[in-house]
């Protein structure tokens, strides 16, 4: 009989301790290993979400960066098709202008009669009577010419005409004395001047339909 009270009493006492170890030390271990699993999971998510922003700032960044990079290759190649195409425009219109005038004026400055009509066209319309002038011809044209300034021109004229000693290379030139004014009418005065009037009629004909 006392050997069985000895018993009961040992196993209550193991019990006991048991009892204790597992409140004491087992249910605060389980509670602190599911508050660190819980730590943990809320650190991982956090961790998910903060590489998932990072990764969307970086593929949104990237996609800016290509549209601005496209943007900016369009409008380079718009503005390297409008020169371009000014180019080719201005290439046409200086090849039609050059075969509509150059040739055109170049004849007609190298004829004697109708450099004897542009010089008295000039002398009556740009020099007054108050002014003196000079006629300068190309040296193929001022032996030639010479009687013609004197008879036709300068006796005719209000103002004093006279033949100069000075030469220009094609057409001719007035210069009035005591100024620096020359009324220019060589070739490529003349061939300047009349593509200035006719290329805004060749652009509106070749671009503006």
């Amino acid at each position: 009989m006392s050997e069985n009270l000895n018993l009961t009493s040992v196993d209550e006492k193991i019990k006991g301790i048991s009892d204790y170890l597992k409140a004491s030390v087992l249910e605060p271990a389980e509670k602190q290993k599911s508050d660190l699993i819980k730590s943990a999971e809320e650190e991982k998510n956090r961790i998910i979400q903060a590489a998932q922003a990072e990764a969307d700032r970086i593929i949104s960044a990237a996609k800016e960066q290509a549209k601005h990079e496209l943007e900016t290759l369009e409008s380079s190649m718009r503005i390297a098709s409008k020169k371009a195409v000014d180019t080719l425009k201005l290439s046409i219109e200086k090849n039609i202008l050059t075969a509509a005038v150059n040739e055109t004026v170049k004849s007609a400055l190298s004829g004697e009669e109708m450099v004897k009509e542009f010089i008295k066209l000039a002398v009556d319309n740009l020099i007054s009577g108050q002014s003196s002038a000079e006629v300068l011809l190309p040296e193929n044209l001022s032996a030639k010419l010479e009687s013609f300034i004197k008879t036709e021109v300068a006796s005719k004229a209000k103002a004093g005409i006279k033949l100069s000693s000075e030469t220009v290379p094609s057409g001719f030139a007035v210069s009035v004395k005591d100024s620096s004014l020359m009324f220019d009418f060589t070739e490529d005065a003349v061939i300047e001047l009349i593509s200035g009037f006719l290329r805004p009629q060749i652009r509106k004909y070749l671009f503006e339909k």
